[in-house]
């Protein structure tokens, strides 16, 4: 399978952040610097196995590295924090540098120039109230590979109908649109969400082949 031969390709690396079951004792409500600690004795790093590297303290300065750097954001947590199941806490925030979302690829512009036998952008929506809602189109990110990929992709799934249920463009760009199925999801990082709920200079990250269409909605963020 894909999957099989992917493994093969790029062999998947296990990083582990915490600890919640030793020996049959539930740890869950030890603190969080504890859990650490007894998974700091326990683990045995190896190429494929790797402990979350964490800093304690300075934790702006922290940030502001990791935003110079370009990636995602940080993690910030209570060194107290017990491990809640199933529940978003304020003892565990996600801080991101760039926003991310994951979107689905309802159409897509012909290509031109170099670009002639690709796509030119992916138009994107996400579920929003109830509505797919367009939320723009992004032209950048990807490599050679992916632009042959997801146009092979697209070309299998094309349809005459527009899926959005909200949607506004100008009509020089509905003029290479070519329409498809909402089934291929996508993530894209971005600036920010503009007032009109479109995405402010997107990039596309990856294919999501994880993620159902369904799950893709604004609230996430």
């Amino acid at each position: 399978t894909r999957a099989e031969i992917l493994s093969k390709l790029n062999p998947a690396t296990y990083v582990v952040f915490d600890i919640l079951h030793l020996d049959g004792k539930d740890l869950i409500d030890l603190p969080l610097i504890e859990r650490k600690k007894i998974l700091e004795e326990r683990v045995r790093e190896s190429e494929r196995v790797l402990l979350s590297v964490y800093v304690i303290g300075n934790g702006k300065k922290f940030f502001e590295e990791v935003k110079a750097k370009g990636l995602e954001g940080i993690m910030a947590k209570r060194l107290s924090s017990s491990y809640q199941i199933g529940k978003r806490s304020k003892d565990w925030l996600k801080i991101k540098a760039l926003n991310s979302l994951d979107c689905i690829i309802c159409g897509y512009t012909l290509g031109e120039g170099k670009r002639e036998k690709y796509f030119g952008a992916l138009l994107l929506g996400a579920w929003h109230e109830g509505k797919l809602r367009y939320l723009g189109r992004v032209g950048t990110g990807w490599e050679e590979k992916d632009l042959e990929e997801i146009t092979a992709m697209l070309k299998k799934i094309e349809t005459g109908k527009n899926p959005f249920d909200v949607f506004e463009e100008e009509l020089s760009v509905l003029e290479k649109v070519r329409w498809v199925e909402p089934k291929i999801v996508c993530e894209v990082r971005f600036m920010e969400l503009t007032e009109d709920l479109k995405l402010r200079a997107p990039s596309f990250q990856r294919l999501r082949e994880d993620k159902l269409p369904e799950e893709c909605m604004l609230e996430t963020l």
